[in-house]
């Protein structure tokens, strides 16, 4: 393997420790191991069993406004039969972490991203778990997390194709669900039967989930008439749940919850961190629980101490909630009990976790959690078991709540501990990872191939490498935090032997001397002109870097980016009059683009009409230039507006279709599946129809354009389409200004490649000083790509995308079907961006490699930037968002690399040239 394939080797497995060291240090699981079970009580418990009401999707405020539609539920707390309020869900607002904060009580694991919102990554103990037996009724993405693999627990699941967002009524998801439970009940095994017996028992749990609220805002809207119709299917099961219970039972002893596990936005996504998302409603009533007219405002993680103390069953093991024991009608033993058995529940949390801690660290320089030391903790159960013999038993329960609160905050601390030293040294080796790549990109280091010594530590580094290893493992550091701690370690001494292959392997000692001779040489001027230098780049360097990542949070700065980027042109040198219109054309493309990122981001309020005059307005153009170009290439342009007309037509249809109720029959049917076709059809289009075009540079790469404009219009639902348009036109006109060299004649008729004799030599890979050029180049392709990406949106737009929105695909929820198909409208404009900048590469005779490396520097240090604003704590949704800025940023140059290959490799592919190669080797 060459040098460079070593490196590109190292800096893979150094970027894949990089990127999971976020998820290690800051993200890793809540679930700790080891804990026991802590009853409430042998005996009974407030009530024999629990029926939980999950109304999926369902928003506090709207549940609460339109009482009308809920009256049984709102009969009951106007009567002052139940305990109402608002739980508080946390981001990400989705259905599998909301129902894991109801049934488990911990917050979600946000490496869980890592496998996806439906399957939970880490086993984890819930109320199902806790129940003598439990039955579940409900979709099969969330019943089957919490039955499968449990003895005791009976599931009841739809199919998954019933899921249809672009259903006119999803409430027949739950109305199944209050058949098949009323239809159980009803059996003869149940009335006569070992069912009965089974179902008499005690500390039982019947689940039932409830999908069409979701369904319908998401296929409808939350405000629509089918989602508020939709509370009312559900409050009328609820009453008929109710009455069936009671009638079957006849003791009195059940309790009911209904709450939600998120609600939603006014236009129909969750996920993210707004009220609308993370309040939901509960209620409770029944056996075990105190009635109260005052709205109650508690954390949906409470819900789980709060449902084991109804049923008398220990709390979950990995629960971090707090019992609000307001909301219980009991005795004060009985709520001294159930605060007991949470707090000794979550101590035993804390104490796993300070051993674990105290174990990988040196005694002298353990650190204890300072609100509660050993002696403090001491004091408490102390002072508890004295509250207890005085039979205090109140007082004791609100100790242990108190003392609650800092156990919690124990657990959060001691989870930290680690996250200093170890983020330390993530950003050490990003800044010598960084430091490597520019030597390699700057200095000759080819003839080192031969021996490869060059990744081959030397002796002074391997005894301190080895020295640290030991240290680490003596004190029985975990394997991946020695890999980060030793990583910039090794990545250090990678760097000393680059640096002394380019200095001609001098020791360190003579380089030391030279350069303090040189230092001592220069005068007094000289010194303060390099330490001026050194400032004014530093300034710069850290200014560019301010300005590039807080685009990922302030959109407003790229409009004045590009703003600033409209003057570029009129800045150099080049007076030839016969770029002057295309100048103009530069500065009026950023003008327009700059008013983009103004706007909202898209996603938000669908524009149909700007979904539809996008394909128009890109085929007026193609037939307004479709006169400049030859025969051949006229009739090629006259074809593609023809395509975007297509466009049009099949977005004003399916558009009609979406606002208006759709008829209901086969023809409709079937022409609406032959637009669902061509779409998906428009995707292999885009990248086939351009290999027929003639291979001319300029034609050639506006038919790239026109054709990745298709299926970006397709999954547009605003006015990105527009903005991409003014974007292509932004990166053709920069082309051609790199082409100022020639006329316009001469650039119509250019072939591909054609502006160079030897290809080989565009592919050189030159090691020298880089030019102030190729980094303005880098920094404008980086540029280039925040465009392409935050022009109309920004990672929250993705992370709340309407999946509605892809109705023009598909009507059934999948989620890595919807995934892909927003990643391909990402990647669009992104491709787009190679297309242009491959061109100037190969005019400038600059090797992709060299300027993916530049990229890779621009990118690496943005990335430590954000790895610094990485963050566990406030909102949620800024959790996400630091975490995908810090995985964009390091993505970037990957995907630039790969893209920049991909548009080498297709700009000048012609299925014509192919053909033709081949029938001369025939004959």
């Amino acid at each position: 393997m060459s040098i460079y394939g070593k490196l590109a080797l190292f800096g893979i497995i150094s970027h894949l420790i990089l990127f999971y060291s976020i998820f290690d240090i800051y993200y890793s699981s809540p679930v700790i191991r080891g804990t026991r079970l802590h009853p409430i009580t042998a005996a009974a418990g407030l009530a024999n069993r629990l029926v939980i009401f999950s109304a999926d999707g369902l928003r506090s405020d709207l549940f609460f406004e339109h009482v009308n539609r809920s009256s049984f539920l709102h009969d009951m707390i106007d009567n002052g039969k139940a305990s109402w309020g608002v739980s508080v869900s946390h981001v990400p607002t989705e259905s599998r972490p909301g129902h894991v904060a109801i049934l488990a009580g911990f917050y979600e694991d946000v490496s869980a991203v890592t496998s996806g919102w439906k399957n939970n990554p880490v086993p984890f103990d819930s109320i199902i778990n806790r129940s003598h037996e439990a039955w579940a009724w409900g979709s099969p993405d969330i019943v089957s997390m919490f039955t499968d693999e449990v003895d005791h627990a009976n599931a009841d699941v739809y199919s998954a194709k019933l899921e249809d967002f672009f259903s006119s009524d999803a409430s027949k998801l739950d109305e199944w669900v209050f058949t098949r439970v009323q239809e159980m009940f009803s059996s003869d095994s149940a009335v006569n039967g070992s069912l009965g017996e089974r179902l008499h028992a005690g500390r039982i749990v019947f689940f039932l989930h409830l999908l069409g609220l979701d369904t319908n805002g998401h296929g409808h809207k939350p405000r629509s008439s089918n989602y508020i119709d939709n509370i009312g299917v559900v409050d009328k099961g609820v009453e008929a749940i109710d009455t069936l219970f009671h009638e079957y039972f006849h003791d009195n002893r059940t309790v009911f919850l209904f709450t939600s596990d998120h609600g939603m936005t006014d236009w129909g996504s969750h996920g993210a961190g707004t009220d609308e998302e993370v309040l939901t409603p509960f209620v409770i009533w029944g056996s075990g629980v105190r009635p109260s007219p005052l709205k109650k405002k508690i954390n949906q993680v409470d819900l789980a101490p709060l449902m084991a103390a109804l049923l008398g069953i220990p709390v979950p093991m990995n629960s971090v909630g707090s019992l609000p024991i307001e909301l219980l009608d009991a005795s004060p033993k009985y709520l001294f009990q159930s605060s007991y058995a949470n707090l000794k529940q979550m101590l035993e949390q804390f104490m796993i976790k300070r051993i674990e801690k105290k174990s990988h660290t040196l005694s002298i320089f353990f650190t204890e959690f300072a609100d509660l030391r050993p002696e403090a903790l001491a004091g408490f159960e102390k002072e508890i078991r004295r509250l207890v013999e005085m039979r205090r038993f109140g007082a004791a329960a609100q100790l242990c709540l108190i003392l609650l609160e800092r156990v919690r905050a124990g657990i959060l601390y001691f989870h930290r501990y680690e996250r200093t030293i170890l983020g330390t040294a993530v950003a050490a080796a990003f800044a010598s990872w960084i430091w490597l790549v520019f030597i390699f990109t700057t200095r000759d280091v080819a003839h080192m191939s031969h021996d490869g010594s060059l990744f081959i530590p030397q002796p002074v580094a391997c005894v301190f490498l080895l020295i640290a290893l030991v240290a680490l493992l003596t004190v029985g550091m975990p394997p991946s935090s020695c890999i980060y701690i030793l990583l910039p370690l090794y990545t250090a001494s990678v760097v000393y032997n680059a640096s002394g292959i380019s200095l001609k392997k001098s020791p360190l000692s003579v380089r030391i001397s030279i350069w303090f001779y040189r230092l001592r040489n220069e005068s007094f001027s000289q010194h303060s002109l390099s330490a001026l230098k050194l400032c004014s780049t530093s300034i710069s360097i850290g200014l560019l870097l301010f300005v590039l990542t807080s685009v990922f949070t302030q959109r407003w700065l790229l409009s004045v980016i590009i703003l600033f980027l409209a003057l570029f042109p009129h800045l150099e040198n080049s007076g030839a009059s016969h770029l002057h219109a295309w100048k103009r054309l530069w500065s009026t493309s950023c003008v327009l683009l700059s008013i983009f990122p103004l706007l909202p981001a898209v996603g938000v309020t669908p524009v149909p009409f700007a979904c539809f005059i996008a394909p128009l307005l890109f085929s007026g153009v193609l037939f307004c230039i479709r006169g400049s170009m030859e025969v051949a290439c006229a009739a090629l342009f006259t074809r593609t507006a023809q395509f975007h007309l297509l466009t049009a037509f099949i977005i004003l249809c399916m558009n009609y279709s979406f606002t208006n109720e759709r008829p209901q029959t086969f023809l409709w049917e079937c022409f609406w599946r032959l637009l669902q076709l061509l779409c998906w059809l428009s995707i292999p289009l885009s990248f086939i129809a351009p290999l027929y075009s003639p291979p001319v540079l300029m034609p050639r790469l506006i038919i790239w354009f026109a054709f990745l404009h298709i299926p970006y219009s397709l999954l547009s639902v605003s006015y990105e389409s527009l903005f991409l348009e003014a974007f292509f036109v932004l990166l053709f006109a920069y082309v051609r200004l790199e082409y100022g060299h020639l006329h316009d004649e001469q650039f119509l008729h250019m072939p591909v490649w054609g502006n160079v004799s030897q290809r080989s030599r565009d592919m050189r890979i030159d090691r020298r000083s880089l030019s102030s050029w190729e980094w303005s180049r880098g920094v404008l392709l980086v540029i280039f790509i925040e465009v392409a990406f935050f022009g109309t949106g920004n990672v929250a737009s993705l992370n709340s995308f309407n999946p509605s929105f892809l109705r023009r695909f598909m009507s059934v929820f999948s989620p890595f079907t919807m995934g892909a198909l927003l990643l391909l409208k990402v990647m669009l404009p992104f491709v787009g961006v190679a297309f242009a900048f491959v061109t100037v590469l190969h005019h400038h005779s600059l090797h992709i490699v060299t300027m993916a490396q530049l990229i890779l520097i621009i990118t690496d240090a943005m990335a430590v930037v954000f790895f610094m604003q990485l963050v566990d704590e406030g909102s949620w949704l800024q959790i996400g968002m630091s975490i995908s800025h810090y995985v964009i940023s390091m993505a970037m140059s990957v995907v630039v690399f790969f893209l920049l290959h991909l548009a080498d490799i297709l700009l000048p592919l012609s299925v014509g040239e192919i053909l033709r190669n081949k029938c001369s080797n025939v004959v």
